[in-house]
């Protein structure tokens, strides 16, 4: 809205003052209902302040196609870009941000009658910081938040390091909390993918050969090892793979590899970051559910819904 005004700042301003000038039984508006140029100005500076939330809620409300752009990896990125914002613009307009602790925020702004509309704006960022930070917080009492920023290879735990190195205790405590969630769920679960090269055939039994050339326990202490470690401590990938690198694809061709690991990350990519998709999904179902179709069961209906999504995602090509 107040995009849409500023750009119509003018023909608001004409139309505004052509009817002030009206008599009092043709014209309703009073001349408070005029905006003055220090009233545009403060229009202006909150609609800069707007911006990113804008920019960010629409960037993230996307189908996550490659597990970006909507995906729950952005999620924790999304909201430290968001306050690094509110800091810069706290300290624009006079206040004092902490780094080390990050908490104390104060206002050291004049009451001049100059500055009373810029003292309103920053009580109003630092209101917004204070929630935005709190919803922040909450996000360390669900792992997924964190690990799922842990199986993008482009970041892993460099970047909370780059961006938390303020606050290592966030950090160690973050590990703790994608350590027990792998442990707890993954490391130790059965996995479909073997070693094929114990029998030339598949649902073939090894031959003498095939057996002496893999004994049984001859991959064991390949397998064995703690993938999630392993992963870590590999080196991320390049700068130059980042503009167009595509998760999916990515622990596709991984799963061979880290056949448990890729099971983590396909669970944690899939997660959308906001429910826009879901109710784009709920609003679809109502349409699909007409009079003629009051008895389609729930299984027709999920299967609708998604070759609906897959169709205009283009998967079905060929």
């Amino acid at each position: 809205m107040i995009q849409r005004a500023l750009l119509l700042r003018d023909p608001i301003d004409l139309f505004v003052k052509r009817a002030v000038e009206k008599s009092q039984r043709d014209g309703p508006l009073s001349r408070d209902d005029e905006l003055s140029c220090s009233d545009w100005d403060i229009l202006s500076r909150i609609a800069e302040l707007l911006k990113p939330f804008y920019d960010q809620s629409v960037r993230i409300q996307s189908r996550a196609p490659e597990a970006k752009n909507g995906s729950l990896w952005e999620t924790i990125p999304t909201m430290e870009f968001l306050l690094n914002r509110l800091e810069a613009q706290m300290i624009r307009y006079g206040g004092e941000v902490d780094k080390s602790e990050r908490k104390n925020l104060k206002l050291a702004l004049g009451t001049t009658d100059d500055n009373l509309d810029h003292e309103q704006l920053l009580i109003c960022i630092k209101n917004a910081w204070i929630k935005l930070d709190e919803y922040y917080r909450r996000m360390s009492d669900t792992p997924a938040y964190t690990a799922s920023v842990i199986m993008n290879p482009l970041h892993k735990w460099h970047w909370f390091d780059i961006h938390w190195n303020t606050q290592p205790q966030w950090t160690e405590k973050a590990r703790e909390a994608v350590r027990e969630l792998w442990i707890e769920n993954y490391k130790d679960t059965e996995t479909n993918i073997e070693p094929s090269i114990l029998s030339s055939t598949p649902d073939e039994d090894p031959t003498d050969f095939d057996q002496f050339m893999a004994p049984p326990d001859y991959y064991t202490d390949e397998y064995s090892v703690d993938e999630y470690e392993r992963y870590c401590t590999e080196r991320r990938q390049g700068q130059k793979t980042a503009k167009n690198f595509n998760l999916c694809s990515f622990w596709a061709g991984q799963e061979n590899i880290y056949p448990l690991l890729a099971r983590m990350a396909f669970d944690m990519l899939s997660i959308p970051a906001t429910s826009s998709e879901c109710e784009r999904t709920f609003s679809s179902t109502k349409l699909l559910l007409t009079d003629q179709r009051s008895r389609i069961k729930d299984d027709m209906i999920e299967a609708s819904e998604c070759l609906r999504a897959w169709y205009a995602a283009d998967r079905l090509k060929g």
